[in-house]
């Protein structure tokens, strides 16, 4: 989270159950577990620069938990402040 918007978002959406559960999960862990998963990472290809694979993963998380299709999903990341804090985007 180092863009200046979701830090001073963070404090807005403190009290929402996503950002409970953020706290609660250790997502080091989780991301350690993710390393490996873009082909890319092992053969240093070119190409763009895939999104980060804890934050994919935290949005495939929220589309599950909120019943969202893709399309919704990416609506909510657009609008919903908790939504960018809790993924990073």
């Amino acid at each position: 989270m180092d863009s200046f918007f979701l830090m001073g978002a963070k404090p807005l959406v403190q009290d929402s159950p996503t950002m409970k559960l953020h706290e609660l999960l250790d997502w080091a862990e989780i991301a350690h577990k993710l390393k490996g998963l873009y082909k890319r990472e092992a053969t240093h290809g070119g190409g763009p620069e895939p999104y980060a694979p804890l934050s994919m993963f935290k949005l495939m998380l929220l589309g599950q938990w909120h019943g969202l299709s893709d399309k919704q999903l990416e609506h909510a990341l657009k609008v919903r402040l908790d939504f960018m804090v809790f993924t990073g985007f």
